[in-house]
């Protein structure tokens, strides 16, 4: 009886696995590895599509209210006395220049994807940023003069 109940408990420890032990993991196909590669190209492609339509979005409302701010200028400047008028006919005039650059990058960052268009959206930036600049010195002259 001894032998027997040694035996059944033999038995019983070699079927048992230890309570530690994980589970084999399951089993990857190349099908599943491909299909999970192109869902997270896919999630990876939209995410970019979207940041680009962001920054595309902030892009033209900056270039907007710029173009809003030239005009300001130009319709204060024709207030101005006639000296004034014709040196800020020239710095409007050149910011007008500015603006159809930047208008004409901003159209042409449409056509743009992957790392050209992280250099052509830098390239933007730097236009935008030195419109603005451009604008604050003239409006800063503009006051000078009056």
């Amino acid at each position: 009886m001894l032998r027997l109940l040694a035996l059944a408990a033999a038995v019983l420890l070699v079927g048992c696995e230890p309570p530690d032990a994980e589970p084999d993991p399951p089993k990857v196909t190349a099908e599943d590895l491909g299909r999970e590669t192109r869902e997270a190209a896919d999630s990876l492609a939209g995410y970019a599509r979207g940041q680009q339509q962001r920054f595309a979005a902030e892009a033209q409302d900056r270039l907007t209210r710029l173009e809003a701010e030239i005009e300001r200028l130009r319709t204060q400047a024709d207030d101005a006395s006639a000296e004034t008028r014709a040196r800020m006919d020239d710095e409007i005039a050149r910011l007008e220049d500015q603006w159809a650059q930047s208008r004409a990058r901003m159209d042409e960052l449409q056509e743009k994807s992957g790392p050209a268009w992280d250099e052509f959206k830098l390239g933007l930036e730097r236009a935008l940023d030195d419109l603005s600049d451009a604008s604050e010195r003239a409006w800063a002259k503009l006051r000078d003069r009056q």
